[in-house]
């Protein structure tokens, strides 16, 4: 059914949106202890804060639909 599809859908964008939290963690760390960039580091915290949002509506979402 429909919902199944919707389920599916919603965990592969979940999928794809940890993924990129990781890569950009890892930006961060990079940023932080090698370069020292700390303007750059800003913007991809912000990045991220955005992300963890994004995944924490996704996952509302999922929940609404596997109850």
């Amino acid at each position: 059914p429909r919902r199944l599809g919707d389920v599916r859908a919603l965990d592969a964008v979940l999928s794809d949106v940890r993924a990129e939290a990781g890569e950009l963690e890892q930006r961060v760390s990079s940023l932080l202890d090698v370069d020292g960039a700390w303007d750059a580091a800003r913007v991809t915290v912000r990045e991220l804060r955005f992300l963890a949002k994004f995944a924490a509506d996704v996952d509302t979402m999922l929940a609404a639909l596997e109850n």
